[in-house]
Formats: structure tokens, sequence, C-alpha cells
């Protein structure tokens, strides 16, 4: 067993070699936007080679002949942390171990020999299973002991391991992201697994040390696939129209492929397990429904179409009830009646531009008139007139904006009246409650106010709020993964996004709106601020996407494929992930020209070292003042190139 490697590696026989995944050009790119993708090291034939090792480990173990190990051109580094070898059968955990052996090609043979021997997930491999084996590694280097977990702790970036006397335990980064741990669960199951109290990172007699992770997986071309958090990073430069058509079109398969046979569509998926997740919300689902009529109205596409119409005759028929005061049809859930829920069933019966449906269009105008006050708010529910505050930065501006778009279509007096009311109240409102949650649904509301007006004022105000929004937007980081996320701490924390991806859609539905005011104004610095923050926006949902070339891990199969997940450490599929960021890219594609894909970023190269002049060192990481509102960003002591990405 293992003979032909050991022969093969001591007297150097190194077979010709194959092209690699990534051409010489892209492989900089990835490591200059993203360097910790890179941490150990290695060259892409290198990973190929330890692909190739591990494959040979499995088909020695079965007496099946051994591929051909690709040429390398230099030796590999002293591995100075810990190697995982990971088998996936048909997108399902099937083994998984690790070792600290010291020589990265032997630790790779060796861990890859004790996956063979693992029979913890329904028993050890098979020969049967072979042609559907998916082979991951996950190197875990330079370990930096931390006294702070949860201000270090980079979820997807990071493994970490707890040890206390001879007691241990490790999670690989995918232990993190496949299960959606938050970071208490990592340190509750990990206490666990090392059989120590559940308090147990707490304990002065126990250390804590975080890995970086150079993880890659063996495509379909037996290639070396790097990932980072489970997921492929996109490059700003991979970013195009093109390439966000392609999304967009995946979104809308795969929502067409979760809806039910009465109509609706799948609320929640977990990927990994493809179980649905529990909820149900009547306002996603309408939203999502617009969203998707959106893109079949601008694609012309007859299927997509066919199935909003059949979501919507569901809706009707399920939600839609008299109001018995009014008479009004108006959706009523738990004796009462959102404002927002029949707001956004109003806006996806106007996508779908159906005249079948027009008395209930007319019916749901008139209620959500009805609901506006004399001083232009709008109540959020029909019968509880004290609904917690929040709600107050949705449910009125999806109102205003399902008025805004009836306008456009029927352009009614008294409609114009209502839309000119709530600006003139909600913009009071926010200068004394700002929040983030609000600005997408009034900027698309008074984008069109503003085509209707002209009234320097709207315009004015969409601008306030979206530069407002914009300094939200993480643009300053050496964690590729989370550029164009959006975070809403202020402090000397590593800016980890704390926002899911359907608030990263719908603040990039803002910027869209904003943008194209700016553009119409001839406003260059906003167009150019906001241009960008679209398209970094589109960056980090784009790579929370399924698609065929990062689902290896997901157990859900089909259903999973153009699913966008909630974040970098949340893997759950959620219907309004996919509404946002679809309304988003209707927008974009609506106002953008095509010069205006392209997405440049510059990083300023910087190595990092403890006697860099000015920075201060806390725990392994350098403070780095940052131009945006977080005081300082967080950065590894490793001496690695880390780009420093500005959005001036």
């Amino acid at each position: 067993m293992l003979k032909w490697f050991w022969i093969g590696f001591l007297v150097l026989l190194f077979f010709a070699s194959f092209a690699s995944a990534f051409s010489d050009a892209e492989f900089e790119s990835y490591k200059n936007f993203c360097p910790h993708l890179f941490d150990a090291g290695l060259s892409m034939e290198q990973r190929d080679f330890l692909l190739a090792v591990s494959r040979n480990v499995v088909l020695d173990s079965f007496d099946l002949p051994a591929q051909s190990l690709p040429e390398i051109q230099k030796s590999f580094p002293e591995n100075p942390g810990i190697v995982f070898v990971t088998f996936l059968v048909g997108q399902k955990l099937r083994a998984s171990m690790g070792t600290a052996k010291k020589e990265l090609a032997g630790a790779v043979a060796y861990a890859a020999q004790q996956a063979l021997l693992d029979d913890r997930f329904k028993g050890k491999v098979s020969a049967q299973e072979l042609d559907g084996l998916v082979i991951v590694i996950d190197i875990l280097s330079n370990p930096i002991p931390t006294k702070n977990f949860e201000k270090d702790f980079v979820p997807g970036y990071h493994g970490v391991r707890v040890r206390s006397g001879d007691k241990t335990a490790i999670f690989k980064p995918s232990v993190v992201v496949t299960n959606g741990y938050s970071i208490e669960s990592v340190k509750e199951k990990l206490c666990k697994k090392a059989d120590l109290p559940e308090n147990c990172f707490s304990l002065s007699t126990s250390q804590v040390d975080l890995y970086w992770a150079d993880s890659f997986f063996e495509n379909s071309e037996k290639k070396a696939q790097p990932v980072i958090a489970y997921s492929l990073p996109v490059l700003p430069n991979q970013l195009s129209k093109e390439r966000l058509e392609i999304a967009a079109r995946k979104i809308a398969d795969y929502m067409v492929y979760n809806q039910s046979d009465q109509g609706d569509f799948l609320y929640g998926l977990f990927p990994r397990s493809g179980t649905s997740a529990a909820g149900y919300s009547v306002i996603r689902e309408v939203a999502s429904t617009w969203a998707l009529g959106a893109f079949a109205n601008q694609q012309s596409s007859v299927s997509y179409a066919r199935a909003v119409k059949k979501a919507l005759q569901f809706f009707l028929e399920e939600w839609l009830v008299e109001e018995p005061v009014s008479h009004a049809m108006i959706v009523m859930e738990g004796g009462d009646s959102k404002l927002g829920s029949n707001a956004l069933l109003l806006t996806a019966l106007q996508s779908l531009d159906d005249p079948t449906f027009e008395t209930e269009k007319e019916s749901l105008v008139d209620y959500i008139l009805s609901q506006q006050r004399p001083n232009g708010s709008i109540d959020p529910y029909l019968f509880n007139k004290n609904p917690q505050s929040s709600i107050h930065n949705y449910y009125p501006g999806e109102a205003l904006t399902a008025i805004a778009v009836e306008y456009q279509k029927n352009p009614r007096p008294e409609l114009l009246e209502a839309l000119q009311k709530g600006f003139e109240y909600y913009r009071l409102y926010w200068r004394t409650n700002k929040n983030t949650a609000f600005v997408p649904w009034h900027s698309r509301a008074y984008y069109h106010l503003y085509q209707f007006t002209k009234d320097p004022s709207v315009a004015d105000f969409v601008f306030e709020m979206n530069d407002w929004l914009v300094q939200f937007q993480i643009l300053d980081t050496a964690y590729c993964a989370h550029y164009g996320g959006y975070s809403a701490k202020q402090d000397v924390a590593v800016v980890l996004p704390s926002h899911g991806s359907s608030s990263v859609g719908a603040y990039t539905e803002s910027f869209v709106h904003a943008f194209a005011l700016a553009d119409q104004l001839r406003d260059e610095v906003r167009r150019e601020r906001y241009r960008k923050s679209v398209l970094a926006g589109f960056r980090y949902a784009i790579g929370l996407q399924f698609n065929s070339e990062n689902d290896f891990w997901a157990g859900a199969g089909e259903k999973a494929l153009g699913g966008i997940r909630t974040g970098i450490n949340r893997s759950e599929i959620r219907i309004d992930n996919q509404q946002h960021v679809l309304l988003a890219l209707v927008d974009t594609f609506r106002f953008f020209s095509p010069e205006d894909y392209h997405l440049t970023v510059s990083p300023q190269e910087i190595v990092f070292q403890k006697a860099f002049g000015g920075f201060e060192i806390e725990n392994g990481f350098i403070l780095v003042p940052s131009t945006g509102p977080f005081q300082s960003i967080r950065y590894p002591v490793n001496g690695f190139f880390c780009p420093f990405i500005s959005n001036s």
C-alpha cells in the first residue's frame, strides 16, 4: 500500500505536466485579491499534485491503476500546521481526517489513507462510489494564539483549535460554513468535541489557536479549484454584463425549479442536507414574485411569466379576502392586514401587466391610499396602531414604491399627491431615525417621484440617504470574500459582513437608483461612487451563489443550483436573498450602459511586519487606521501582501 507513492516521490519521477484550472494571469489575480486563499505558499501545480496523491491513495486501496502525477517545479514547503483530506460522494460528506505530519505531500497521503478508514458517515467509502468521489484538501497553517476569539475569528477563513492538557479539537473553516454555526455555536461544539467543559474557551488552562486555511477541491477536470468559505471567490475584473445576466437567469431558474405545485416558492433551503427551512413569509413570497415578474418582462420570457402567473393566482386565492368594513379586497394574515404584503402584491401584479388582475390591483391601490394619514405617514397595519418601530423602515417605503409604479401606468392626481405627502413626511422621519433598511425602498420610490416632478429636493434626499448608506459597505479589507458586503460595526474588530445577502441586494437596488439619478443630473462623482458600490455588492452576492463549479458540498443537488446563500457562514438559501439580488440585477440592466460593468480595483500592496512603524499590534494582528467609518481594520501579522482596497 502506498509503495507507488514513496518510490515515485523519493526518486523524483515527474510525469508530463498538464494544464492547471487557472491560467498564470488568473492565478496572479487571485493571489493579489485574495492573499489568504494561497496562504500555504503553493503553486497551482502543487495543488494538482496533492490532489493526485490523494486520488492515487484511493485507487491503490482498491487495487486500481494510479494516475500520472503532474510535474512540479519547486519543492513543497514544510507543513507548519494541519492537513485535512475530505471525501464527498453525491455532494454529501463521506469521510474527513487530518494529520499534523510535517512533510506536506506525505501528510496528504497519510490523511487520505486514514479517511478511507473513516466509517462515521454511513460506513467507509466503497469502490462503487469512486466515480462520484470528490476530494477536498484543507491546509491549516500559521497558527495564531488568540485571547479574544470573538474579535479575531473570521468565519470561512479561519480554522480553530482548542486544547487543554491532552485534550484537543479542531474545526476547519468548512465546518462553520456548511453547518451555519454562529460564533457561540463554534465554541460550544468545539468544547464538546474536545470533551472539555462547555466554557472551555474562557478557561485559563485552555489555549485557542486560529489557523489560516488554504482550501481547494478536485473539480470535474481533476484540477485544483481554490475556495474560500467553501465558495469560489468572484474577482472584480470577472464582473461583466454577461456574468450578471447568467447570475440573474440562475436565480430565476432556482425559483422556478423550487416552485410548488400550488404556485408559491420555496421559502428556505439548507443546501448541505437538502431539507427545507422552517417558516413562511407572505410578504417575501409576493416580493419574490415581483422580482421574477420584472425579470420575465425584461427578458420577454414566457416560461418565467407562466411561473409568475401561477404564483399570483395562488396568492389571490389564498390570501386576498374582503375586508368587512370597506369591502376592499386585501391581504389578511393572522387577523390583520400588513401594508407591505398588500403593496408588494400590487407590484407583483403590476410586473405581469395582465388585464386579468385589474380589479385586484384597483382594490389594493385604494387600500394603500386609505392607510395614509393627513400628515403623509402611512399606517403599517389595518388594526394595529402601535406596531414595533422597525416596521416603519419597511412597509411605508414599499407602499410608496407601489404607488409610484402605479402612477407610471395610471397617472391619477391622488397617487402623485400621496407620493409627495409621503416624501415630505418620511424625509423628516429618516433624518431623526436613520436606518439602513429604510433607504432602498424610499430611494426607489423617490427616483420615480423625481421623474414625475423634477423637484431637485427629491434628488438631493436620495443622494443624502445613499451617501450615508455607502459608508457601511466593506471596501477596505484583506478578506476578499467580504469585499462588497456590509457591516454595522464601527469598532476595531475585523470588519465582518453582518448583513445577509438579502440586505446586500436591497442596498444594491438603492445604489442603482441613486446611480440613475446621478447619471441623469450629470453628477460624475456620485455616479462613479454608486456605480462601484453596485458592482461591489454584486461581487459579494454572486460569490454566494451555488453553481456547477462550487456546489460540490451541496447535498441538495439541483435544488440548490442558482440559489444565493444568506452569508459567508450562513448557508441557508432564503427566498428574499433571491428577490433583492434579482431586482437589483433587473434595475442594473435597465440603467447601466455597456461600459459601466467594469470594476477596476488597484490594490496597494503593503508588507505588514511587526516593525512597521506607527501601527498597533494586538494578538498577532496589526490595527490599521481605516478611511471608512471603522476606526481600524485588523490584518494578520504574517508578512503577507494584503490588498488595501479603496472605493475612491
